[in-house]
């Protein structure tokens, strides 16, 4: 892994940490990895490392509006994060 992976890695088991593990945070995050999962476009734009970070936070929120509060929250951040290589 790549430095910039890894400090992000820590940066997002903090954020995820941050938040209560409820059913609720964990059936929006896997709505959320569906919906990506189906959506080249839409992983492409938020891996987009040249984007702005608010332009990836609201594409984010826009994207995942019908996640519970908690997981646009927690995806919120996790978009703003730097990756050198996929995990």
């Amino acid at each position: 892994m790549g430095a910039q992976t890894t400090q992000s890695l820590v940066k997002a088991r903090e954020s995820l940490s941050g938040h209560s593990a409820t059913s609720e945070l964990a059936a929006s995050l896997f709505a959320a990895a569906l919906g990506l999962s189906g959506s080249t476009a839409l992983r492409g734009a938020l891996a987009d490392s040249s984007a702005e970070q608010k332009a990836l936070q609201a594409l984010a929120k826009g994207a995942f509006a019908s996640l519970s509060t908690d997981a646009k929250a927690l995806i919120g951040e996790l978009v703003t994060l730097r990756w050198s290589s996929p995990l």
